[in-house]
């Protein structure tokens, strides 16, 4: 589900690093009206049904659930939701377990300009 340009989004941003959510946030806030972050996998599950965004950024290795199972679990409660992982590794193998989770893509942290240009589309 990609909205039009001009009608606000939200986000959620999954990642268990204060700094690299902060970060993000940066890099993504003028493209959203509200920013929602979330420090774990499980946080993410009990957050988005009360507040589910247009978008969720989620890293993979996280304590407790990681991203690509919580990817599995949100996208099987919300098959709509569009979750875009956020992630250090470029391993071919997490690419695929991303997609077969559900996710839309996948975009390495040295690359978070490439957000701007996914929500833009």
């Amino acid at each position: 589900m990609i909205l039009p340009k001009e009608q606000f989004m939200d986000v959620m941003i999954v990642d268990d690093n204060v700094g690299m959510r902060k970060l993000i946030r940066q890099i993504v806030a003028s493209k959203f009206e509200r920013v929602v972050e979330c420090s774990s996998g499980d946080e993410c599950l009990k957050q988005y049904p009360k507040s589910p965004t247009d978008w969720v950024f989620m890293d993979i290795q996280m304590k407790g659930l990681n991203g690509i199972r919580t990817t599995k679990e949100l996208k099987q409660s919300f098959p709509n939701a569009n979750v875009v992982i956020v992630t250090r590794y470029d391993d071919p193998d997490l690419r695929t377990a991303a997609e077969e989770a559900g996710a839309c893509a996948y975009v390495l942290k040295e690359n978070l300009i490439d957000l701007q240009k996914l929500i833009e589309k």
